[in-house]
C-alpha cells in the first residue's frame, strides 16, 4: 500500500538555493531574508502544530508560534549553520521550539492562577489546522485532497508515541539525511534509526489505510 508523501520536496529550497539566500541575507538583502523564511513557513506550522498536541491546541496558535520564532530567526540569523538541507529548517524549528515551550510555560501559570474562556486563543474557534496554502497551478480538487490528505497525515504522525514521531518529523518534515536523523534521536547507527522509522511507518500505513483505501476506490 503506497502512502502520499509529507510534502513536495520542490516546497523547500535545496542547500544549494539556501546558501545563495542566506548569503545575500547577509549581506543586508531584507528580500531574500524574507524569501527564506517564506519558504519554510508552511512546513514549520505543521512542525509546531503537531507538536502542540491537543492540551496545547485550544491555547496556542501555531502560526502565532511560528511568527514570533521568525521574529526572533532574524535577530539572531547569524546564528544559523548550514550543513546541510536540514540545517535551516532545525535551526528554525529549535527557536520556534523555545516559543512554544514559553507559551506553554505562560499557560500553564495562567491555568494555575485561574483564566477565563476569554484567554482561549482564536485556534479554537477556527476549528483546529489552518488548511494550507496551495500552489497556483494546483487544480482545485488535487489541491483539496492533498490538504485532506496532509491533516490526516499530520494527526497520525501527532499520536504516534514520541520516538517515533520525532523520527519521521526529523526525515520526513525537515527532510533530514540518516545521519541527521541517527544523531538527533540518539540512535546508535543509522540502520537503527531506518528500523524506527520503518516501525513508525508501519503504524501510520494502519492508521491510514481506511482513507487510502477510499482514495483508491
Amino acid at each position: 500500500m503506497s502512502v502520499p508523501s509529507v510534502a513536495d520536496s520542490s516546497e523547500l529550497p535545496s542547500l544549494e538555493e539556501s546558501l545563495q539566500l542566506v548569503d545575500r541575507a547577509r549581506a543586508g538583502d531584507r528580500a531574500a531574508l524574507g524569501e527564506l523564511l517564506t519558504r519554510y513557513q508552511d512546513r514549520l506550522r505543521r512542525i509546531i502544530q503537531i507538536r502542540l498536541g491537543p492540551r496545547l491546541r485550544g491555547r496556542i496558535e501555531s502560526m502565532d508560534i511560528v511568527q514570533n520564532a521568525f521574529v526572533v530567526a532574524i535577530r539572531r540569523f547569524e546564528d544559523i549553520e548550514l550543513r546541510d538541507r536540514a540545517s535551516v529548517l532545525k535551526w528554525l524549528t529549535r527557536v520556534a521550539t523555545h516559543q512554544l515551550n514559553d507559551a506553554a510555560d505562560h499557560f500553564s501559570a495562567q491555568k494555575r492562577v485561574g483564566t477565563t474562556n476569554r484567554d482561549i486563543d482564536r485556534s479554537s474557534s477556527e476549528g483546529g489546522r489552518r488548511p494550507e496554502p496551495s500552489a497556483a497551478d494546483t487544480p482545485p480538487d488535487q489541491a483539496a485532497a492533498r490538504n485532506e490528505f496532509r491533516a490526516l497525515l499530520d494527526q497520525a504522525v501527532e499520536d504516534l508515541p514520541e520516538r517515533d514521531r520525532e523520527v519521521v518529523l526529523l526525515r520526513d518534515y525537515h527532510d533530514g539525511d540518516w545521519e541527521f536523523v541517527a544523531r538527533e534521536v540518539g540512535a546508535p547507527t543509522v540502520e537503527a534509526a531506518q528500523r524506527a522509522y520503518h516501525r513508525a511507518w508501519a503504524r501510520l500505513r494502519e492508521t491510514l489505510a481506511p482513507y487510502l483505501d477510499d482514495a483508491s476506490g
